[in-house]
């Protein structure tokens, strides 16, 4: 499915990421999808996701922390929806990054 009207403006007016939790490969830790539509400085798409365990969501944490971090930078929003398809993630479901907790 689509991303919704209300994460596209968000993506548009405002240059917002969205972000949903996904489910976890490894027990005890927490998955993760993001993406950050283009900006000025950077005219790509940022689509990411990884695991984090449970322990370190609300605490300081580096990259090193963060387990099977995938990034793939894209041109074109069809092609982040692509690549969210390819992950078993319904784009439909992405949203504030606040609603899902999102460490990042």
């Amino acid at each position: 499915m689509p991303f919704t009207t209300k994460t596209l403006n968000a993506f548009e007016m405002t240059g917002r990421l969205a972000a949903c939790e996904n489910t976890a490969k490894r027990p005890g830790s927490r998955a993760f999808i993001g993406v950050y539509p283009p900006s000025e400085k950077d005219r790509r798409w940022l689509v990411r996701r990884f695991e984090i365990p449970v322990i370190l969501v609300n605490q300081y944490f580096g990259e090193e922390d963060l387990e099977d971090s995938e990034m793939v930078w894209l041109d074109h929003l069809e092609e982040v929806e692509a690549q969210l398809d390819s992950w078993g993630v319904d784009s439909s479901t992405l949203d504030a990054p606040w609603k899902s907790d999102y460490p990042l």
